[in-house]
């Protein structure tokens, strides 16, 4: 194993953020798959809805920012792993009143952990669910989510 920090035999952690967005919010979702980011796309967007996770580790936060403060209704945000979403409660944001918020647990959590790929060709992948309520409003925020995942037993 490599040395972090000229320590021999330490466990390496590597932090990470995956960025999802979803434009105009609309109201009535129900366990929809939100978008992945990307700035540089031809069209602005990409129709893709989940990141890659070479490695297995845990999710330890998750934030969100709404472009205007929320007037009715509630939003949840769930991480998934691989189409289902996580079991950890401390992680499963709901927006009532306000334009953003972040929720952080420890990273041994049992529900925020994913195991190492199977192989190259079946690997984890990351994704984020949104439900709205049939009242959320305004219907014109957009709304950026940010997932942070400690990918750990990282060999560089």
């Amino acid at each position: 194993m490599p040395q972090l920090l000229s320590i021999p035999q330490v466990t390496q952690f590597i932090p990470t953020r995956y960025s999802f967005a979803q434009p105009n919010v609309p109201a009535s979702q129900s366990g929809v798959q939100m978008k992945i980011t990307a700035t540089d796309a031809a069209s602005g967007t990409l129709n893709l809805t989940d990141y890659v996770l070479p490695f297995g580790g845990s999710i330890y936060a998750i934030a969100y920012r709404l472009s205007a403060a929320v007037s009715t209704g509630t939003l949840s945000l769930v991480p998934t792993i691989n189409g289902t979403p996580i079991t950890a409660a401390g992680l499963l944001l709901s927006a009532v009143s306000d334009t953003y918020r972040f929720a952080q647990i420890d990273g041994q959590t049992p529900g925020a952990r994913f195991a190492v790929p199977a192989s190259k060709t079946t690997p984890n992948r990351l994704g984020c669910q949104i439900t709205t309520s049939g009242t959320w409003s305004p219907t014109n925020s957009d709304l950026w989510v940010d997932v942070y995942l400690l990918f750990d037993g990282v060999q560089l």
